[in-house]
């Protein structure tokens, strides 16, 4: 049996992964425009990878941003 290293873990079926990709991407104060169900998805995600996140309405949609 063979030891791998650095092989990313499948986000598996719970469809928070594009969510933690974008946050991993992004940087402390930065923010994305999307709809309430997404900025709930950006929340989840937020806690799995401890990152602080807030979100505002503004119009119809959510704005979220990264805070750590």
């Amino acid at each position: 049996m063979k030891i791998d290293k650095n092989v990313p873990l499948p986000s598996g079926n719970r469809g928070y992964g594009k969510y933690k990709a974008i946050l991993s991407e992004m940087e402390k104060g930065d923010s994305v425009l999307c709809t309430a169900s997404e900025a709930q998805g950006m929340r989840t995600a937020g806690i799995s990878l401890n990152i602080k996140t807030v979100s505002r309405a503004e119009g119809n949609s959510r704005r979220v941003w990264r805070l750590s």
